[in-house]
């Protein structure tokens, strides 16, 4: 606890210090940013994140079309005609050919809809009328009809079945769940960079003043050899190696200073794209500091882990039962086409509407019909080759899917023994710091004691501070490979409630039945 309070208030200081006296005349303020704030902030306003998310809607509107087709339909006909024809009469009339003109006027109204089986059921309400008018003796025979009719299609071989006639449906939510986890998959990518962006600038910051102490022990140590020099216990050519030291410190303080800046710019853009002035005059401050704790790396165990919960993985699975579902569609629609239609309902007739609507409704005429149509196509080519098609785009996906299953066993092989490489050389770097901090002690008491000179003092405390450098680098890319190991597993989202951020996943539907 003493030590990361040590670090905190080391990095505190080293940003104060940094942008205390800031190269230009700007004023800027400074903003304290924990990584919740971080992630929080980014899950806001990252543009990535926002774009994707577009998606799952867009998909949403792509099953609703699909549900559409099951819709109930509103039906209205409206037919006007004009029919001549010609009656023969017995040879004793005088005028044995009589023209007749038969004018009618039909009407009908209905609502049909499609069933989950294939066919459709209608029922319809219709009015027709027709005038009859012998040119010849100027006869006129009105007639109205009303009629009511339940009308029933339905396939027996092609687009039969509630597997072919949903498949549209089915694939449309298997697209939005699909889509969802493709969102997860780029929030996971993108607040791995969220996370590595904060850390980098906490290192940076580090590196910053480890390097402004290695300057200033630089200028001390030319200050002293001056001193030496002017007194004759030096050499003049000693100031030169002095000047160097101290030249070569300064240039890498202005590389580490620009290392802040760029750190810095790449978590603003990824938390807050597009606010040109936070850019400019905000300086990020990060309240966290990275805790070494040592881990036991179980490769088998995180490669199931990964292969359960990638969401990228679960995004090919879903392509794959998708091509399923076509296949067996295709097959569906290499079948002859025979269907079968019925018709029943009931009829009036009479000269005056009403009449005939009287007729209706007692059921006067009662008619009925059943239909079978057959067709063969010869040669069939178009179905065929939809199917064919479909096999062989099964074949890709699967071919596509081993492939991620591969990326994944080597992403996660690879993080694991970045993990692992990164713990040992934590270990290590505190080791070579702790040597060199000993080291120093003993050196600074044989120069109290006039043993060995000054220089030598300042050169181990020079390797202190490159120790000091390694340590937080070694502690930076322990943090980054606990990032990747979380990405490569798919199980970063589900880690961030250690910052106290929970994300909800969309419960992704795994069932194919629905209710119309």
């Amino acid at each position: 606890m003493l030590k990361n309070f040590c670090l905190i208030i080391i990095l505190m200081i080293a940003t104060v210090n940094l942008f205390a006296e800031p190269p230009s005349p700007l004023s800027y303020k400074m903003e304290p940013l924990s990584m919740k704030e971080c992630l929080s902030q980014a899950l806001q306003y990252n543009l990535d994140i926002e774009i994707e998310s577009y998606n799952p809607r867009i998909r949403e509107f792509d099953l609703k079309y699909a549900h559409s087709v099951f819709d109930p339909a509103l039906t209205s006909t409206f037919l006007v005609s004009e029919t001549e024809r010609e009656v023969v009469s017995s040879s004793l009339d005088s005028n044995p050919v009589s023209i007749y003109t038969t004018r009618s006027v039909d009407w009908e109204v209905g609502v049909a809809k499609r069933h989950i089986l294939g066919g459709s059921v209608g029922l319809y309400y219709g009015i027709d009328y027709a005038k009859s008018l012998d040119v010849s003796s100027s006869i006129r025979n009105p007639q109205w009809g009303h009629g009511i009719n339940l009308k029933i299609s339905q396939p027996l071989l092609r687009g039969l079945g509630i597997q072919v006639n949903m498949t549209d449906i089915y694939v449309a939510r298997n697209e939005q769940d699909r889509a969802y986890y493709l969102l997860h998959n780029k929030m996971i990518s993108v607040l791995a960079d969220v996370e590595t962006a904060y850390w980098d600038l906490v290192n940076a910051i580090a590196n910053y003043e480890l390097q402004r102490k290695s300057l200033e022990q630089a200028e001390n140590l030319y200050k002293i050899t001056q001193t030496r020099i002017k007194y004759g216990t030096s050499a003049p050519a000693d100031i030169l190696d002095a000047e160097r030291n101290v030249a070569y410190k300064q240039d890498s303080l202005v590389v580490a200073e620009r290392s802040i800046y760029d750190t810095e710019d790449r978590l603003k853009q990824l938390i807050r794209p597009l606010d040109v002035s936070y850019y400019k005059d905000v300086r990020l401050l990060p309240t966290e500091q990275p805790v070494f704790k040592s881990l036991q790396v179980d490769f088998d165990a995180c490669l199931k882990e990964a292969m359960e919960q990638r969401p990228d993985l679960k995004a090919s699975e879903i392509s794959l039962r998708n091509i399923n579902l076509s296949i067996d569609k295709a097959e569906n629609q290499m079948l002859p086409k025979l269907d079968l239609a019925a018709d029943v309902g009931f009829r009036g007739n009479g000269h005056a509407s009403s009449e005939a609507w009287d007729g209706m409704k007692d059921g006067d005429a009662f008619s009925w019909s059943v239909q079978l149509s057959l067709e063969i196509p010869i040669g069939n080519r178009g179905p065929r080759s939809k199917y064919m098609q479909a096999l062989l785009e099964r074949k890709q996906i699967i071919l596509e899917h081993k492939s991620l299953e591969n990326l994944v066993i080597f992403q996660v092989r690879a993080a694991s023994r970045q993990l692992t490489t990164a713990m040992q050389r934590v270990e290590t770097a505190r080791r070579t710091r702790e040597l060199a901090e000993k080291q120093l002690a003993n050196e600074e008491n044989k120069f109290r004691a006039g043993k060995i000179p000054l220089y030598q003092v300042q050169d181990t405390e020079e390797k202190l501070i490159e120790a000091r450098i390694a340590e937080s680098n070694t502690l930076l890319d322990y943090q980054r490979a606990l990032v990747q190991l979380e990405k490569v597993k798919g199980t970063l989202l589900q880690s961030l409630s250690k910052y106290g951020i929970t994300i909800a996943p969309k419960a992704i539907s795994q069932d194919q039945e629905r209710t119309f």
